[in-house]
């Protein structure tokens, strides 16, 4: 037989089989196998998540406000309150050139028995009550070489806006234990420092390097029920759900105490809490 018919069917099966390949779809490129263009197909992205130990405000359930209670209460002082000291601004004559008399400390404020500047939160009870950060920010101001106010409280997340509202320079420094700390400084004029804190913490102190009387106090929570007391000592928590709460009462120099309050729907219940002299 020719050899020429020999090759033919050999020469036709290898063209069957051409176009039987040729026509299967390659397979899609997986994560972490060569892509096409040379190089790793990324995988699929996925939402970063949190850092270690960071926490959120969660959005907490909502309350009715059909049912919410209310928890007044005042901050006594039993006993003779120190005497305020004066602070000396001599350091620095343009602190000094905005006050006409003299400036006292401000740590420890009492007026008729009663104490300001406490930071009074619900401290149980109000788990599943938390909210989103607010949108505005809580704002601490420099102004005649004081912190003011000297106490604020926040929700996680929330900016602390810090003002210079003096005509010199200030030296803005927290270290929290658990959030990034700050220490910036300040000039007249410049703009504001903004810092959210990322984890709950009580006591967190402020303090300006340049102006060494300076002192605020910041508290975080995750939740919004805190209020800090008047001149007068006084605060209310609004917008409670109906249940029992252990309230704390926190002061910079006289420490903390609590007290457990129970309220049921469209109730007003009144605490107090007694600090000692120290």
């Amino acid at each position: 037989m020719p050899r020429s018919l020999l090759t033919q069917p050999i020469l036709l099966l290898a063209a069957l089989l051409l176009v039987a390949c040729s026509s299967e779809k390659p397979p899609a490129p997986t994560a972490g196998a060569p892509s096409a263009g040379g190089g790793v197909a990324a995988p699929k992205p996925e939402a970063p998540a949190p850092s270690a130990g960071e926490q959120t405000a969660p959005a907490g359930k909502a309350v009715d406000p059909a049912t919410a209670a209310t928890v007044k209460g005042v901050v006594n002082f039993n006993g003779t309150p120190p005497d305020r000291a004066t602070i000396a601004m001599a350091a620095d004559a343009s602190c000094a050139a905005m006050h006409k008399s003299p400036v006292l400390t401000d740590a420890l404020l009492v007026e008729g028995g009663r104490v300001a500047n406490v930071f009074v939160y619900v401290k149980e009870g109000a788990e599943g009550l938390g909210s989103a950060a607010p949108v505005e920010p809580a704002v601490l101001d420099q102004k005649g070489c004081v912190y003011v106010p000297r106490v604020v409280g926040l929700v996680v997340g929330q900016k602390l806006r810090v003002l210079n509202s003096d005509p010199t320079t200030h030296n803005v420094n927290a270290q929290p234990k658990k959030s990034s700390p700050i220490n910036q400084g300040q000039p007249s004029g410049s703009p504001e420092i903004e810092k959210s804190f990322k984890n709950p913490e009580l006591n967190i102190r402020v303090k300006c390097d340049i102006h060494p009387w300076m002192g605020a106090v910041v508290h975080v929570l995750k939740h919004p029920y805190f209020a800090i007391t008047s001149s007068k000592g006084e605060f209310t928590l609004p917008a409670l759900p109906p249940g029992t709460y252990v309230l704390e009462a926190v002061h910079e120099t006289l420490g903390a105490q609590v007290v457990s309050v129970s309220v049921g729907p469209k109730e007003t219940k009144s605490v107090e809490f007694t600090f000692q002299p120290k």
